[in-house]
């Protein structure tokens, strides 16, 4: 019995210093795992880069559709604030006037309507009533339905 486990011995010592060398060279063999590289501000991926894309036409498309001065909160509080604003050359808020009256354009102040936008020559007629305020405002710039209606809104603010 003695020579049977003497023959197991050196058998069992053998594998077992051929399992300690391989697993020594499969660890010494792996690279260690790196970490991730911080990502350079600009680099984006593909997937990555449309999204911003997206986001900038979006944008862009967002202040072309709502006005500067409709995105800042102001509201303005009398004819002169709105003509300075819009670039009236005349408007009339009640009694309340600014500017001068361009020749010819009296006729176009007795216009009795909700909203009317005129054209005439090479200058604009905004009629703007809401309940029993009226705004008449005269200028060379056009404006689009969502300023028109900004008008209508704040007409309640206006002195």
């Amino acid at each position: 019995m003695i020579l049977q486990l003497s023959i197991w011995a050196p058998i069992a010592g053998i594998i077992i210093a051929l399992i300690i060398v391989i697993v020594l060279l499969y660890k010494r063999g792996q690279a260690p795992v790196a970490p991730a590289p911080a990502r350079e501000a600009g680099v984006y991926t593909p997937g990555e880069q449309e999204i911003l894309r997206q986001l900038s036409d979006m944008r862009e498309r967002l202040e072309k559709f709502i006005p500067p001065f409709a995105r800042t909160g102001y509201v303005p509080g009398s004819a002169s604030e709105i003509a300075q604003l819009l670039g009236f050359s005349y408007i009339r808020v009640g009694d309340q006037e600014y500017g001068n009256l361009p020749e010819g354009f009296d006729k176009y102040l007795e216009i009795d309507a909700e909203l009317a936008q005129l054209k005439i020559g090479d200058k604009y007629i905004y009629v703007i009533k809401k309940d029993s305020k009226k705004l008449i405002a005269i200028g060379d710039i056009y404006l689009d339905y969502l300023t028109i209606m900004f008008l209508r809104n704040f007409l309640d603010y206006m002195s």
